[in-house]
């Protein structure tokens, strides 16, 4: 019932109006389970923007209830005595009880729940008073939470053979076998503040899926807000110009956030722990990448025949394709290949000269002195010719491919003629009317930087 004021100033009690637009301050539309002959429903279909404000008169007396939502009016103010608004507030508190109370589970059922849940569970029952200890660690009391189970799986054989013996200790076999599989965690509590979190499955198929973390989460008004160690996180958020955010998971170590005013300040030391791996398909076809540092390059493999092959080699056409010139492109090459005791391991094996010379035209004329002793740049021993199916040879580009890389302590060396007549080495060697074969040298026993041979070897495959 409401009161409405007459002309004179007196009020009279005017019959609830049933207008849609005035509210109510009981849901009686809606259908739930009655009690004490009250329609209470379980489960109110509440409109959470609607703001419900009151006020009273001077004389404190009635009551005057509005709705809102924001800044908008909705419903008709709604007047009434103070006797009467405290009544519809009780029965709507009385409501609210009902329906907590029929949503919650019954005790015996969630204190089954969390001894199922808990497993072993261990609180001290003294408290500790040190107040440096309280301000530490935000609290007095602390417990341990086990959870979890272990599987231990056994199995016994055994086998006699009465029949067959071949030794005195070999008639019967016993054999046991043992399984055990465990899964637990451990949850601790120093106070409120310090949190220790353990774990750990045996079935997992690595390592670092097992964790343990210790956690100090510090209060609002403090510098430290959390502390982390163990296994750890680390998740970047996208700013205005970077739309990215980032997220590091299998990190081990320690991390820390603090709040100064307006700044915050996370520090992380961590050591990553993980597998990684990725595989893209095309079209049926399975491409993997594999990163190759700049000096893992192939060694002994590939070898530029001249220096003039070196520089031509790095031109090219509109078209991406290398531009050489014909007349440098080889018509004929032998390449040998020397080491120590050649002249033992092969019976055609050729005693020579591996020189490196900047004028192809001298070597023709080259003065064997066999005692002027071999160096980076002279090599005096035995060569064997290599067949043609132990290399490959790109006339035009003018480098030579090896089947099999020449290793330290090989030395590698050619003879060869161009398309316009140029010979280096003697390509027209006869061992019949000579003994000595005079070579360009590719690469010496052991290659170094200052080597003027050094540049001829590819490194960049």
């Amino acid at each position: 019932m409401a009161l409405a004021a007459k002309g004179d100033g007196t009020f009279f009690r005017q019959p609830p109006l049933l207008d849609p637009l005035r509210a109510p301050l009981l849901d009686t539309q809606y259908h739930g389970i009655p009690i004490d002959s009250l329609h209470i429903p379980p489960m109110p279909a509440s409109i959470r923007a609607i703001r419900m404000t009151t006020s009273v008169d001077s004389s404190h007396q009635y009551m005057t209830v509005k709705y809102s939502i924001g800044r908008d009016q909705i419903f008709y103010p709604l007047k009434m005595r103070v006797e009467d608004f405290y009544h519809l507030r009780g029965r709507q508190e009385l409501a609210k009880l009902w329906r907590t109370t029929l949503l919650k589970p019954p005790e015996d059922l969630l204190r089954r729940r969390r001894r199922r849940q808990q497993g072993v569970r261990i609180d001290l029952p003294v408290e500790i008073r040190s107040k440096t200890f309280q301000t530490l660690f935000g609290g007095s009391k602390v417990g341990l939470s086990v959870t979890g189970d272990i599987t231990i799986d056994g199995g016994f054989r055994h086998e006699k053979r009465s029949e067959v013996k071949t030794a005195l200790t070999q008639g019967s076999d016993y054999n046991f076998k043992m399984e055990q599989k465990q899964r637990f965690g451990v949850e601790g509590h120093i106070g409120e503040k310090v949190k220790v979190r353990v774990d750990q499955d045996s079935e997992r198929p690595f390592d670092f899926e097992n964790t343990i973390r210790l956690q100090y989460q510090g209060f609002e008004d403090e510098i430290v807000t959390s502390i982390e160690a163990g296994n750890i996180s680390l998740s970047l958020p996208a700013t205005r110009f970077v739309t990215f955010s980032g997220r590091n998971s299998g990190l081990f170590g320690i991390k820390s956030k603090m709040t100064l005013g307006n700044l915050k300040v996370t520090t992380i030391a961590s050591q990553e722990k993980g597998e990684s791996k990725r595989m893209s398909l095309s079209g049926g076809a399975q491409e993997n990448t594999q990163k190759i540092e700049d000096y893992q390059y192939r060694r002994g493999a590939y070898f530029f025949l001249d220096r003039l092959y070196r520089e031509q080699f790095r031109h090219y056409d509109k078209n991406g394709l290398h531009v050489y010139d014909p007349r440098f492109s080889v018509t004929r090459i032998e390449l040998y290949k020397s080491e120590a005791g050649y002249d033992t391991r092969y019976s055609d094996s050729i005693r020579g000269w591996a020189v490196i010379d900047e004028h192809p035209d001298s070597l023709k004329s080259f003065d064997v002195d066999t005692t002027g002793g071999v160096d980076q740049n002279h090599y005096f021993g035995y060569f064997r010719r290599m067949a043609k199916t132990e290399y490959f040879v790109d006339r035009d580009l003018g480098y030579i491919q090896l089947n099999m890389p020449v290793r330290d302590g090989e030395v590698l060396a050619v003879a060869f003629e161009t398309r316009d007549g140029r010979k280096v080495g003697d390509i027209d060697f006869n061992p019949d009317s000579s003994n000595t074969i005079i070579l360009r040298l590719l690469k010496s026993m052991k290659p170094t930087p200052k080597d003027s041979t050094w540049d001829l070897e590819w490194k960049n495959v």
